[in-house]
């Protein structure tokens, strides 16, 4: 699946879905593609994800 993100082009992303059946608050969680810099990107307050959800991150080195 290609998804756009809002230049409209498609860059990398990677899909967090919640299995469970509470909702999950990502506050304080990181991404990350380097072994030295564990929270290369934080996860700011208020990205919870519900059960059942998903949530898609787009990996375009862009700051946003």
């Amino acid at each position: 699946m290609a998804y756009r993100d809002y230049y409209y082009e498609t860059p990398d992303w990677i899909e967090l879905f919640n299995f469970g059946s509470l909702p999950i608050n990502l506050e304080g969680w990181a991404l990350t593609d380097s072994a030295g810099n564990l929270d290369k990107w934080l996860f700011g307050a208020g990205v919870t994800i519900a059960p059942g959800q998903r949530l898609v991150v787009f990996a375009s080195e862009r700051d946003e």
